[in-house]
């Protein structure tokens, strides 16, 4: 009987841990119902208003460093910056000088197991044609950005979607999550698990853990480097000596330029089309496991 109830013991510890296992790996990854990484679970975002300010368009730089927020980055409708920050109360802080604009949003503090905690939100309003340097440090939450061609951006996301319309030069390091560019002309991407999808770039490195890319034009420059997953290129004409390297996946690429296509794979299929060995311009394409397929 004793040994009975030792076994039942262990059955139910067993199965406890399992469950509580599989509970953490949903709130560590599962972002369509927004989990956070502190074992809870975000339902919703916070609707109080906690500041609107506008403020002259001044600034060499723009800062926002957030715990757990949707970021959203907007056209202003004239020359001003404007930021609206819904929040807990006494969790964000704005400082103000002459060159840089300093936004930083904090999670209320939980223990354990928290359920219905909010996500904050943060919406800033630029002009148009600014210019200058965004800075935008996120654990948790999605970002979206408008279109703004002159901009320079610099994210870091620890988890959640990242979606930007137009920018100049991007600067991208995101651990889950996808990315979805329209157009850019220079940028570098670093994915640890969720597919990056890019409309339209002139130069572009992206490194890329876990998941899909798919890459509509290429102009000039592309470096990709995947452990696991697709790559698929429509349109490729570049000027410069280009790499791709992946471990697992399918390579396919539909149009080139006339270049040379240095092609190679340990298992599976290579097929080269309009291949010019002479061409000064090369682009070097090793897989380890999967077919190649260009023009």
């Amino acid at each position: 009987m004793k040994n009975n109830k030792t076994s039942i013991f262990l059955i139910v510890l067993l199965s406890l841990t399992i469950i509580a296992l599989i509970f953490f790996m949903i709130t560590m990854i599962d972002k369509k119902h927004h989990s956070y990484f502190k074992l809870g679970f975000i339902t919703k975002r916070i609707e109080e208003l906690q500041l609107e300010e506008t403020y002259k368009n001044t600034y060499d730089k723009i800062n926002i460093v957030t715990d757990a927020a949707d970021i959203e980055i907007k056209k202003s409708e004239n020359e001003d910056i404007y930021l609206k920050i819904y929040s807990e109360k006494d969790h964000f802080k704005v400082l103000d000088n002459e060159t840089e604009l300093n936004i930083e949003v904090t999670q209320k503090k939980c223990v354990g197991l928290c359920i219905n905690d909010k996500i904050s939100k943060v919406e800033l309003y630029l002009p148009e044609n600014y210019n200058k340097e965004i800075n935008i440090d996120n654990k948790y939450g999605d970002i979206e950005i408008a279109s703004f061609e002159n901009i320079n951006f610099d994210i870091k996301e620890d988890a959640g979607d990242i979606k930007i319309e137009k920018a100049s030069i991007v600067n991208i390091n995101n651990n889950y999550g996808d990315i979805k560019i329209n157009e850019i002309k220079n940028g570098t991407i670093k994915e640890s698990a969720g597919d990056v999808e890019i409309q339209k770039v002139d130069s572009i490195d992206i490194k890329n853990n876990y998941g899909n890319t798919k890459i509509n034009e290429i102009n000039e420059y592309v470096k990709i480097d995947a452990d696991a997953g697709d790559v698929k290129i429509n349109t490729l004409n570049i000027t410069k000596n280009s790499n791709i390297d992946i471990n697992a996946g399918d390579i396919k690429i539909n149009q080139t330029n006339d270049i040379y296509i240095d092609a190679e794979t340990d298992l599976g299929e290579t097929k080269i089309n309009n291949n010019n060995d002479k061409a000064e311009i090369t682009l070097k394409i090793e897989s380890n496991v999967g077919d190649i397929k260009v023009n």
